[in-house]
């Protein structure tokens, strides 16, 4: 093989001059002698070479080493060598580091979702830059003068929001989302345009104008910016002009030039447009049109009923489409480009058919006929695989499409309307839920094969997941309540008490005694309830320290995320005998916050904050696990040992929040009935990935060959072929990691299987150095890296580190790893300032908060203390009598006349500046146990002092004082029988009273009249009538106040939200700039605002054969072009709670939850094609026939496995063990963790021993 000398010139003349390649350095081939030339001396010898070069594509192994007579013209100083070896590693770190650097061709990277790279912001930029805050903050504006300013404003616009520039957007999309900037917004949208309006004053240019703004509209700064309350407010005001602004306008104009075939302005006066450095210049019709498309893509994305108004738009737009990728091209950027558009409109026109289309599918008889008589038919009892017969003939789909109607209140055919959250209908429901079958073809469901499908079926099985040992726990403990009756419920708080009573597959804790102490609102928490329950019997009257101690070693009991249920018998005038178990309430929630000085608060008690599910349910603890009035009831928290709902919910939620229509690879991971019978006839190929077909792109593998270099070019099969034989021989890679990677770079789904010590965890290290290297010609932006456990994602993530590769962001608190501590998200974002629109935003959030939260205390303060206050009460009695919310309402706005009135008829104290309702309101607690009454309580303050007065009997007291007083304590007969009469009645109609009023005996109201004739005067009711109104009204009026605390807690959660997206706005900054983003799965999810923010394009998952497919479908995005799997599924299966779910059960078979994705597509009848690594170089020999002769019949070993010595101190080296010792009893502290002591012990001997043989390190 002749030298690699020439690489130098061939490099040179792919950039066409100043080319840094071996031979551009002068250095040429170097062999073993050669010496480098000196920077001076870098020649021109690449210029002379463009030709082929200028693609950088090698068609053949020959354009690898290049030819002597390039290296020559490279080369020019006494360094130069014609020959020489291949020299594989004699280059030294500054000659690699040169080639790996070296410049790539510049490619068209437009894929995506705004039009950054579309419509681009013009490069004279620096006039106007200002102009469009000048324009939103101008006091007194009342309006553009004319196109012109239009024009520069939206230009301005497009500078700052570009990603071209490192301007802070937040501060810009804070203006335009505000009433100002929206008003100029609204104004541009609603004035007339043209496509020859040139520079003419007041009609705006299409070309200039028109499709800039749209370009303003589709920046990245706005559509994927974590602040969506701001991003939302724009395109709501978009969509609110639609109509004038794209139908009457954008498309009419866009009609006009697709006839032209050009975008060429006819006004004579647009030649001095063209010529304006600072306006944007849109080059084709087909970046016009992706313009369009993407923003009406974005109103459909936000607004749900956009899909269903602006389905006509779509349609004209599809047509459109067609004209414009029909016109005759032969410039490979526009073939490219009308891809993209195609594409583009293809998912506009799905996201519009799935609102108006119907995806139930009824079930056909015919099916369970066919399957009956089928020779396929399983009939063995013993034989694997699914039962079809039983799947059709158990077939009950979901909510109203069920013949029996729904099973609960929160059973539903679309997922997005199923709470995450159980309900006590849910849980007692005597019912099958609807458990979908995955992965079997013909198996029974309601929607046809695709995402609809898919989405439906993980997000089903993985909330049963989480539910199945919830449900089972729950119920299992109302059937010991049942068992033992009324009374007993305190003996099974004793130790080991409830075990007796339970089947040995319910692991559950209970605590009894539980107290409602309160509800708290914290910025941390938003609305949580505080409760105290009794402590374990472990814990029971033991010292403070080992209480803290017991509860620092029980970290599993009552986590934090935790779901726990909170149950009590009830009554049974109360009981809802629509499903089982009507005589308990339950109450579910989350653990909010534990702390451990909490849980040890006293020798008897613990307490701890929960946030429930349904805030409404609060009064029904209130009312039952308190001790007012003595109504407290035995209330139970229960805690079921299995699935952590904090992990399940964020991936529940973001399979909810998933839009079919826009998710990447449906026709690989869920193909229509039309794509599975393609894929069928012809059998499944992956086409690359979306970012690597734009013209002009090649992946430059000189990172990995060692000072060589190769461009692959997947356009071409010789090349992939080619590259393969050069990985092989210049880079560390063997024959099947070498075509495992180029595969990788050629599929946009990507499959690498290996068993153990292949090279599974190298090969994605490699493949990130290769990606890395090539992003600025991809222009991807960071590269997600996703695994399951936080132990494996540390480790991948310090693998990158020990590569060199430094701009890596760890997202999670959870990483173990002192190493990622600095590259750790939330390090980085406190070590970055705030911008000011941050700042402002955050103190907006805050004094929103302080606002709710001091409305939230007050209202649980009343309903805390069992008051009824009149700001709650007048609002119900005004809707439900009319007359009596006038006796009190008017009452209150007569109280400055009846303080002058008082005087002749009232006893009042000498303090003039004492009102007589202040004082009633003040005393009337004690009025009420002078009464020795159970009057219910009301507030208590001057403000509310007639409502006040008239239910404490302030009145009727203060009568029967006076006339004590007066000596007259006997009534005449006349008297008794003569119509009831209150003074006070009489204010509520005479406005005024005479001051000489004599003092008179008050007849005091005594009737006991029935409640449903308590409509009349309200101050002549007797003590006895009012306290029975005042009870009647307590539901109502309470249940009010709770559904005013549900929206309280809720504008609580929203005030939440725009907290972390002003954090997540610095977040996101963060991560732009980063290279590599690490998360688990379950990380992803909870960040998909986040990550969607950041639009990643490329997704790698290590250990993919231990991550459930739920899991990876959550971390999917529209964004998404390339997705890596790397795993085993030969090894260890994804781990879930319920096994009646997993493939290993005779049920689960029909549901295989515990199927991974990547087993799903390696294992499929068709599958997808993968790659598969086959040397390992980790096991002897002794030990990897054991799985070669089980599970891997290709594995081969490695040359260095033959060379292992024997181990020192042993007869043998591979040896099983086996013992009768069983394992440990279960652990006090509810762990649910097993042990073996012998097994300690024995390891630990062994360990001893080995070491005492001389092995002292790992």
């Amino acid at each position: 093989m002749v030298a690699s000398s020439s690489r130098g010139g061939a490099r040179g003349g792919a950039r066409g001059g100043g080319a840094r390649g071996e031979g551009a350095r002068g250095g040429g081939a170097r062999g073993r002698g050669g010496s480098p030339k000196s920077e001076s001396s870098q020649g021109s010898g690449g210029q002379e070479n463009g030709g082929q070069g200028q693609r950088g594509i090698r068609p053949n192994h020959d354009s690898l080493v290049s030819h002597g007579n390039h290296a020559n013209r490279g080369s020019h100083g006494p360094g130069h060598h014609a020959g020489g070896g291949r020299g594989r590693g004699m280059f030294s770190e500054k000659d690699k580091e040169t080639i790996v650097k070296a410049s790539r061709p510049k490619t068209i990277q437009v894929a995506g979702d705004c039009t950054d790279d579309i419509i681009i912001a013009a490069n004279g930029n620096e006039k106007i830059q200002h102009v469009a805050n000048f324009f939103i903050k101008k006091n007194g504006f009342t309006g553009f003068d004319g196109q012109r300013q239009i024009r520069y404003f939206v230009n301005s616009c497009l500078v700052n929001l570009s990603n071209h520039h490192s301007v802070d957007t937040s501060g810009l999309l804070r203006d335009l989302s505000s009433s100002p900037g929206l008003d100029r917004l609204t104004e541009i949208m609603v004035k007339p345009m043209s496509v020859d309006a040139g520079d003419i004053k007041n009609l705006l240019s299409f070309q200039f104008v028109v499709l800039p703004l749209i370009g303003v509209l589709t920046r990245e700064s706005i559509c994927q910016t974590t602040m969506t309350s701001e991003s939302g407010l724009i395109y709501a005001t978009v969509y609110l002009h639609w109509k004038q602004f794209l139908e009457q306008g954008v498309v009419r104009c866009i009609d006009q030039l697709l006839d032209r075939g050009s975008l060429k302005d006819h006004n004579p006066t647009a030649h001095m447009l063209v010529k304006d450095p600072s306006i944007c210049h849109i080059s084709s019709l087909q970046c016009a049109m992706l313009g369009i498309v993407r923003l009406v893509y974005q109103l459909i994305k936000r607004q749900q009923d956009a899909r269903v108004t602006l389905a006509p738009l779509v349609g004209n737009l599809y047509q459109q489409t067609l004209r414009c990728i029909g016109q005759a091209t032969s410039s490979a950027e526009i073939k490219f480009m009308n891809d993209l558009l195609e594409r583009d409109v293809d998912r506009l026109r799905r996201m519009v058919g799935d609102v108006q289309g119907t995806f139930y599918e009824p079930m056909d008889p015919s099916k369970l006929l066919a399957w009956g008589s089928s020779t396929t038919t399983k009939t063995s009892k013993t034989s694997k695989g699914p039962n079809m017969v039983h799947l059709l003939m158990v077939y009950d789909p979901p909510g109203d499409l069920s013949d029996d109607g729904p099973r609960h209140d929160n059973d539903h055919a679309e997922i997005s309307r199923i709470d995450v959250f159980p309900t006590h209908k849910e849980i007692t429901c005597p019912r099958l839920p609807f458990l979908p079958s995955n992965n079997i073809t013909d198996a029974p469901h309601f929607l046809p094969p695709g995402w609809h499908r898919q989405l439906d079926i993980h997000f089903r099985l993985y909330r049963e997941d989480l539910l199945d040992s919830l449900r089972r726990g729950i119920l299992a403990f109302l059937d010991v309540l049942n068992k033992i009756g009324k009374g007993n419920e305190d003996n099974l708080l004793k130790q080991n008490e409830l075990r007796k009573h339970l089947d040995n597959n319910v692991n559950l804790n209970v605590y009894g005694n539980v107290k409602l102490l309160g509800m708290r609102c914290t910025k941390n928490q938003g609305g949580s309830i505080k409760i105290s329950f009794a402590q374990p019997s472990q814990a029971m009257n033991t010292s403070k320290k080992e209480r803290i101690e017991f509860w620092e070693r029980s970290k599993r009991r009552l986590k934090q995320g935790s779901l726990v249920c909170m149950t009590s018998r009830v009554g049974t005038s109360h009981a809802d005998t629509t499903f089982g178990y009507p005589d308990f309430h339950m109450v579910l929630g989350t653990i909010s916050s534990r702390y451990t000085e909490a849980l040890a608060a006293t020798d008897t008690e613990a307490h701890i904050h929960i946030s429930l599910a349904d805030p409404s349910l609060y009064l029904l603890m209130r009312n039952t696990a308190t001790n007012m009035n003595g109504s407290q009831r035995q209330w139970f928290l229960v805690e079921c040992a299995g699935g952590f709902f904090e992990s399940y919910r964020p991936i529940l939620r973001a399979l909810q929040n998933c839009v079919p229509a826009t998710l990447p690879f449906g026709k690989y991971l869920a193909p229509s009935v039309e794509e599975l019978a393609e894929i069928r006839k012809v059998g499944s190929t992956i086409d690359p990935p979306l970012y690597s077909r734009a013209p002009g792109f090649t992946f430059d593998l000189s990172i990995l060959l060692n000072g060589h270099e190769f461009r692959l070019d997947i356009t071409n099969k010789d090349s992939a072929t080619q590259a393969v034989d050069v990985l092989q021989r210049h880079s560390t890679l063997d024959d099947t990691q070498a075509s495992s990677l180029v595969d990788t770079l050629c599929r946009e789904v990507a499959l690498i299987s290996g068993p153990p010590g292949t090279g599974k965890t190298k090969i994605g290290v490699d493949l990130m150095r290769v990606l890395l290297h090539n992003s600025p010609a991809m222009n991807c932006g960071p590269i997600i890296c996703i695994c399951y456990t936080n132990h494996a994602l540390d480790q991948f993530l310090e693998h990158l580190l020990d590569e060199k590769i430094t701009g890596v962001v760890r997202v999670g608190s959870r990483s173990k790893s002192q190493r990622l501590d600095d590259y750790n998200l939330e390090n980085l974002m406190s070590a970055r300032g705030k911008p000011f629109s941050v700042r402002q935003a955050l103190r907006d959030v805050e004094v929103e908060w302080e606002k709710i939260s001091k409305e939230i205390n007050r209202l649980e303060k009343v309903l805390r203390t069992d008051t009824l206050a009149w700001e709650y009460v007048g609002p119900i009695l005004m809707m439900n009598n009319q007359e009596q919310w006038e006796q009190i309402e008017y009452f209150q706005q007569d109280e400055a006349e009846l303080e002058e009135a008082g005087g002749d008829f009232l006893k009042v104290q000498e303090n003039a500046g004492q009102i007589p309702f202040v004082r009633w309101a003040t005393s009337c607690k004690a009025i009420a146990e002078e009464a020795d009454d159970d009057f219910p309580k009301v507030q208590e303050n001057a403000g509310q002092s007639p409502f006040v007065r008239w239910a404490t009997c302030r009145d009727i007291a203060e009568m029967e004082q006076w006339n004590k007083e007066q000596g007259d304590e006997k009534v005449s007969e006349n008297e008794k029988n003569a119509p009831t009469s209150n003074t006070f009645a009489l204010l509520v109609e005479e406005k005024t009273a005479s001051k000489k009023q004599q003092p008179f005996l008050h007849t005091i109201p005594n009737g006991n009249r029935p409640l449903e004739t308590l409509d009349g005067d309200l101050w002549n009711m007797s003590k006895e009538e009012r306290q029975r109104l005042l009870e009647s009204w307590k539901p109502e009026v309470q249940g009010s106040m709770m559904e005013l605390m549900g929206s309280l807690l809720k504008q609580m959660e929203k005030i939440g939200k725009k907290k972390n997206d002003a954090y997540d706005d610095v977040r996101r900054g963060i991560l732009r700039d980063a290279k590599v983003i690490g998360l688990t799965t379950n990380g992803a999810a909870r960040s998909q605002t986040l990550i969607e923010a950041v639009a990643p394009k490329i997704i790698i998952c290590e250990e993919a054969g231990e991550v459930l497919e739920s899991h990876i479908l959550a971390t999917l995005s529209a964004s998404t072009q390339h997705l890596i799997l790397i795993g085993d599924h030969k090894q260890l299966r994804p781990s879930i709670e319920a096994h009646d779910l997993s493939s290993d059960s005779n049920i689960g078979q029909h549901h295989n939850l515990d199927l991974s994705l990547f087993e799903r597509l390696v294992t499929a009848k068709d599958p997808l094609p993968s790659s598969e690594l086959t040397t390992q170089r980790r096991m002897r020999p002794e030990i990897s026939n054991l799985i070669r002769n089980t599970l891997y019949e290709n594995l081969k070993d490695g040359e260095n496995v033959h060379q292992y010595p024997p181990v020192r101190g042993m007869c043998k080296n591979l040896f099983f063990m086996d013992h009768a010792h069983p394992e440990d009893m279960k652990d006090p502290y509810g762990m649910q963790s097993y042990s073996n002591t012998f097994e300690v012990n024995m390891v630990e001997a062994l360990a001893h021993y080995l070491i005492k043989n001389g092995y002292d390190k790992p």
